[in-house]
């Protein structure tokens, strides 16, 4: 399925009209910020109490290579033919490259994800058609927004509770404190023994 952002939205809209309309509190984790803060900008109250646990609003590729460029976009489409996608995926997704960056921004204890851990992180990667979200939130395809001033500005609501974790990685942590700082009523708390989300 070509995953894009407008069937997020879709699928936020349904749960927050059909499924559970005015919750008590809505905790949205990573790239859910974004989509999180859209929705409660567009119906003010229509999530209840707010909190992002490390929110960002653009994915690796675009956090690495700043913009969104066209590579994105070129990868996105190989990445959906049959065969070339697959190993493209396998490439970048395979038990080595998980375990480094599960070492490197994810979890402070790097024995954490093991045994059993592994295998069920393992799992969600290998199920089928796993490559088609996985490979267009790395490259930015899933991008709500396009920059961070436009974040910023979903942030203009009711007190947001942000938390990161203290290990978070120097960019995206950067993100997230000047979240924080732009609007005094959020409330930040840097959680240790973190370095981001999985």
């Amino acid at each position: 399925m070509a995953w894009e952002p407008a069937a997020y939205k879709t699928f936020l809209e349904h749960v927050l009209t059909h499924v559970a309309p005015r919750p008590f509190a809505t905790v949205a984790a990573g790239h859910a910020a974004s989509y999180a803060l859209s929705a409660a900008a567009t119906v003010p109250g229509s999530l209840g109490s707010l909190c992002l646990v490390a929110p960002t609003w653009r994915g690796p590729l675009p956090t690495m290579m700043p913009g969104r460029r066209a590579a994105g976009a070129w990868i996105t489409r190989a990445s959906d033919l049959p065969v070339f996608g697959a190993l493209l995926y396998r490439l970048n997704v395979n038990a080595p490259v998980v375990r480094m960056m599960a070492r490197g921004h994810v979890y402070s204890d790097p024995n954490w994800l093991m045994a059993e851990r592994f295998q069920q992180k393992m799992a969600v990667t290998s199920a089928p058609g796993a490559r088609h979200a996985s490979i267009r939130f790395i490259t930015g395809m899933l991008d709500l927004i396009s920059d961070r001033a436009s974040f910023i500005e979903l942030a203009r609501r009711d007190p947001i509770l942000v938390l990161y974790g203290a290990e978070t990685p120097r960019r995206s942590k950067a993100e997230m404190a000047l979240l924080a700082r732009r609007y005094r009523r959020v409330a930040t708390w840097q959680a240790c023994g973190a370095r981001g989300i999985s």
